[in-house]
């Protein structure tokens, strides 16, 4: 597994790690031990990119200085989730999509227009991971949505497309900041994969099934 993170790419000496991706509504997410001769280069919403392929979000880091000699060595928790989790820092006011000979993909264009950033100097812009799924959007005819407080984008999103049984996934950002909304496909079956590999002892297997169970409480609390 190769983990690059700002053009640093880290170092293939792993503790640990261990993996979970889900078809419900929890994010996969990504925790890895690993050591290093620096301290990490990096800090939390970082965008993160493993095996040259998909892209994560820093939510956690935490290190350790675990020698001196012959030089500092520090050993390193990282914590990832997919990109799914950047959609929690957009929020819309409360609102309802009635009319019913809009789409579901009108109504989510005007759910996103809707949608305020919450951090400074963030993209507003969206674009769609593949002509199919606008296709399926543009098909799929409108429904009565009311939204009564305050709700994050992921919400909405995952509310509107659970006519369809899918869940927002985002796909990919760009380099400008503009999120990729794709979907997961909750009609398949459902199942939670963990995996845990390159555990080299007894106490860094317990401490990466400790890893595994805290994933929900940094994530929820991640941005």
């Amino acid at each position: 597994m190769i983990i690059t993170i700002n053009g640093y790419q880290l170092p293939d000496i792993y503790d640990g790690s261990t993996y979970k991706e889900s078809l419900e509504d929890e994010l996969d997410s990504l925790a890895i031990v690993y050591q290093d001769d620096t301290k990490p280069l990096y800090k939390a919403h970082d965008i993160a990119v493993v095996n040259d392929d998909k892209k994560w979000v820093v939510v956690y880091y935490s290190w350790e200085l675990i020698a001196r000699i012959p030089s500092n060595k520090y050993r390193t928790t990282l914590m990832l989730v997919e990109l799914t989790k950047l959609l929690e820092r957009y929020v819309i006011g409360p609102c309802s999509f009635t009319n019913k000979n809009d789409s579901l993909y009108t109504q989510i264009e005007k759910a996103l227009d809707r949608a305020n950033v919450l951090r400074e100097g963030e993209s507003n812009n969206f674009a769609y991971a593949s002509a199919e799924f606008v296709n399926i959007l543009d098909a799929t005819p409108g429904e009565e949505f009311f939204f009564n407080s305050q709700m994050t984008l992921r919400e909405v999103l995952d509310t509107m497309l659970s006519v369809l049984n899918y869940r927002v996934e985002v796909t990919d950002i760009y380099p400008n900041g503009n999120l990729v909304i794709g979907y997961r496909d909750l009609n398949r079956q459902s199942e939670d994969i963990k995996v845990l590999e390159h555990v080299v002892n007894e106490s860094e297997n317990q401490n990466m099934e400790y890893l595994a169970g805290e994933y929900e409480t940094f994530v929820r609390n991640a941005l």
